[in-house]
């Protein structure tokens, strides 16, 4: 239907005919993940989703993105223990591959710890390593993205953490020179920032679980914690730019130097556009001009076109991070940055378009010109964010070998911590030290729901199934909007997304069924080889036995023989005498 309707030939009620279809079939999804049951309990509707159980999950530049997994840590530096997973990462492209190893990537995430330094500056002499999956699928929207995945087990009753890293890279929208193996400028500048965009996620996953993942820091699921889709998409968006010829989202919104404050005003609060929408236009547009706000409210600056520099906005927004690393709510946060104008999340997403903000967009616009409007480089005017020069961090270092990296985190860390949505009395992050919470230092616990399955006689020899909320809001599908192309378009991508997203949790599922499988026929091989070695130890026993009675019946006939012969000598001696 998303195809059908991306097709210009359709007038305005054939989009809302088909927009009435798609909501009316978005209603059926979340009948299908709210029935279902096995034995009276519920599966899809996220009672057995947990933190502890692994999945993975992929971001991706062009789509608004699913919440991810991550681990917070309780030290500055840490050092995981890392293997190759995967497979092997696409051979040849040694050029590119250095590039983003050298180059783009710890470019990228230096930048980024540089900016952010008072939320992320902790995690800069660590060490996690990230694999590299160079493919080609030119049907994609995506030039980059990073998939992570977190598993936990009990280790002697201790909880054991691994989290798998993977940078995506779609070849087929790379250009190189005449020579074929060096990018282009152009084509470098736009992965640059692809990939700028990707890391703000994994920094985000790093130090902030509770509100990317929706759980309290005590380990309970709660989707009314997670941060809204704006949030997380338009903090990536202030370090690519939400102004790039290639990346115009504002442009997008129908906003530019001209446009009027009563204008802006109408467009940020349409109903595809409003923060609350969950599309791709209010998560990457409109959520950036959000973002930026809020970073220009933490500045406490007064509104004027001279205030608003990307040295004010950039200070608030690392006010905002670490106060949110420190434990407090977006709620919270958001309220004390506007000093009380907004007093919640959903007060700031309703409001989001008032006078103030219209201004500050426009004000904005203006200063950015025809710049990328990102943050990284200290100046709205810049379009190339990244240096070419060479460098190197341990944090988030870039394997070429493998798709994946797997890492195995220190048995100190501190799990789910960070301030969520609502979530409040969390302690405060000090000295580089992690909020309380988190399943570290328990043992054989599967996290808030996991469904646990006792798979062997000992303590703690359990397997925990997280089966993942399927609902149409859980699978980025509930706000689908086909009214123009452009919006038919993005909806397609969201619904390859959902598709992507269900069978990740097909073979997540079907892995554990084969895991069920295998533990039970290990048992059954155990009795099998229990009663052949009892079978063969018994007939040992027997052959031992009949060898027993043998030598007892021959010792008692001998000397039944011997007695015969005695009495017979004695009757022949006594007949003599007579």
């Amino acid at each position: 239907m998303c195809v059908q309707a991306a097709n210009d030939t359709n007038v305005q009620a054939d989009r809302e005919a088909i927009q009435k279809e798609l909501t009316t079939l978005a209603d059926e999804i979340d009948t299908i993940g709210r029935d279902p049951k096995f034995n009276t309990k519920k599966l899809f509707d996220g009672s057995l989703e947990t933190s502890a159980s692994p999945f993975t999950t992929i971001r991706k530049n062009t789509e608004p993105l699913l919440p991810t997994l991550h681990i917070y840590f309780a030290e500055n530096d840490y050092t995981t223990i890392q293997s190759n997973s995967g497979d092997p990462t696409m051979s040849g492209y040694n050029e590119l591959k250095n590039t983003l190893k050298n180059s783009i990537v710890p470019q990228a995430v230096t930048s980024l710890v540089s900016t952010y330094s008072d939320a992320f500056g902790y995690l800069q002499d660590s060490s996690i390593g990230i694999g590299l999956n160079l493919y080609s699928n030119i049907n994609s929207s995506t030039l980059a993205s990073v998939a992570l995945g977190l598993s936990g087990k009990s280790v002697n009753g201790v909880m054991e953490f691994q989290l798998d890293y993977k940078l995506s890279v779609n070849m087929a929208y790379l250009s190189f020179e005449s020579d074929g193996t060096t990018l282009t400028e152009s084509c470098r500048s736009e992965l640059e920032a692809t990939i700028l965009h990707e890391m703000v996620h994994a920094l985000m996953d790093e130090s902030l679980t509770c509100g990317m993942l929706g759980f309290t820091n005590s380990g309970t699921s709660d989707t009314s914690n997670e941060y809204p889709l704006w949030f997380a998409e338009g903090m990536a968006q202030t370090a690519s730019g939400g102004y790039a010829d290639w990346n115009d989202w504002v442009d997008g919104l129908g906003i530019n130097a001209s446009t009027p404050i009563n204008t802006i005003s109408s467009n940020v609060q349409s109903s595809t556009n409003k923060l609350s929408a969950s599309t791709s236009s209010s998560a990457y547009g409109t959520g950036y001009l959000a973002c930026m706000y809020l970073g220009f409210l933490g500045s406490g600056a007064s509104l004027s076109q001279g205030n608003v520099t990307a040295a004010n906005i950039k200070s608030g927004l690392n006010l905002v991070l670490k106060e949110l690393v420190n434990g407090k709510s977006l709620d919270t946060v958001i309220n004390e940055v506007s000093g009380g104008i907004y007093s919640s999340t959903k007060d700031f997403e309703n409001k989001f378009g008032d006078s103030n903000s219209a201004t500050f967009i426009s004000y904005l616009t203006q200063n950015v010109g025809s710049g990328n409007g990102s943050l990284v480089t200290g100046n709205f005017a810049s379009t190339d964010l990244l240096s070419n020069d060479d460098t190197s961090t341990d944090l988030f270092k870039l394997n070429t070998n493998t798709t994946t990296v797997s890492n195995v985190y220190p048995s100190d860390v501190t799990v789910l911590s960070g301030g969520g949505t609502t979530l409040s009395g969390v302690p405060a992050v000090t000295g580089g030290t992690g909020g309380t919470g988190g399943t570290s230092g328990t043992g054989g616990t599967g996290g808030a729901g996991a469904l646990m399955i006792q798979a062997g006689a000992n303590s703690y020899q359990s397997i925990a199934i997280n089966i993942q909320q399927m609902n149409a809001s859980k699978l980025g599908i509930r706000n689908l909007s086909v009214m123009n192309h452009y919006d038919a378009s993005n909806s397609i991508t969201l619904c390859d997304n959902a598709i992507t997203q269900i069978s990740e949790m097909r073979s997540n599922i079907g892995a554990h069924q084969n895991r069920l499988e295998h533990a039970i026929t290990n048992p059954d091989n155990t009795a099998e080889n229990l009663q052949v070695a009892e079978s063969r130890i018994r007939d040992l026993n027997i052959a031992d036995g009949i060898m027993e009675y043998s030598k007892e019946q021959i010792i008692m006939q001998a000397g039944q023989a011997m007695l015969a012969q005695t009495n017979k000598r004695s009757n022949g001696i006594l007949s003599l005498l007579q």
